[in-house]
């Protein structure tokens, strides 16, 4: 409990709005389950939104990643995939790895290992060996003719990741905010709840946060500027810019 200071002098005891915990709902696409490989594979390549790659876990919730988590993730999709497949299919889906994520081929370790079991004298089949090399040919050349795509689909997915994310901690502060009921506050009492309330954000998203940025939510958060307050977060934790975020406001 706290003792806020209204406008007309009068001392009136009233809680802190929500500073300790942020009502956030955020799932990290670290822990959602991989429960149907194929979807997600489809999910990846059309660049579309994270939340579908396992609705059931996610409940619409924005979807919080690194780029070291969601390389490990398409890695891991398209393993499964090639294992699920039939041995006509597997060429498709290694094809397909290679054409959307070119990057990506050096880093994953399956790959790695169908290279090393297909070289002489290990390779059982030549008939496997040439369908091997043929897949990775193909997707190569996918990969250098469709670069603009491949990107363009890349930053579409984690751009609509932001958005959705941007919007959940909208809403959130948005609620704080109101909470304030700066009609009757000084701007004193708002300044100081600011502070708890930057500080309350800074412990609850991981990163590095400087002095510089834990005054600038704060002044942010005092000004009411809620929607920059959370374009600010989402840039810094997702690494992605501003303007971005901005260019989607609805």
């Amino acid at each position: 409990m706290v003792t806020a200071r209204k406008s007309n002098s009068q001392s009136v005891d009233q809680p802190v709005a929500e500073t300790s915990k942020p009502g956030l709902y955020i799932v990290l696409l670290e822990g959602i389950p991989i429960e149907n490989p194929q979807h997600e594979k489809n999910i990846f390549e059309k660049g579309e939104d994270l939340r579908e790659l396992n609705p059931i876990h996610t409940c619409g919730s924005p979807v919080a990643f690194s780029y070291d988590d969601m390389d490990k993730r398409i890695i891991e999709v398209y393993r499964l995939c090639f294992a699920e497949a039939t041995p006509d299919g597997q060429s498709g889906v290694l094809s397909d790895f290679v054409a959307h994520y070119p990057y990506l081929v050096w880093e994953a370790d399956w790959v790695r290992m169908l290279a090393l079991q297909n070289r002489p004298p290990r390779f059982t089949s030549e008939d496997r060996r040439r369908r091997l090399y043929a897949a990775l040919a193909s997707g190569f050349r996918s990969a250098a003719t469709n670069k603009g795509k491949i990107e363009a689909s890349a930053k579409s997915s984690r751009i609509l990741a932001c958005h959705h994310m941007r919007e959940s901690i909208q809403a959130e502060i948005s609620s704080w905010d109101a909470a304030l009921d700066r009609r009757l506050s000084t701007p004193e009492w708002i300044s100081a709840h600011a502070d708890q309330k930057a500080e309350s954000l800074i412990e609850s998203f991981p990163g590095k946060w400087g002095k510089a940025d834990k005054r600038k939510l704060a002044n942010l958060l005092a000004d009411g500027r809620c929607y920059d307050v959370a374009c600010f977060i989402v840039s810094r934790l997702m690494g992605v810019r501003a303007r971005d975020l901005q260019s989607r406001q609805k």
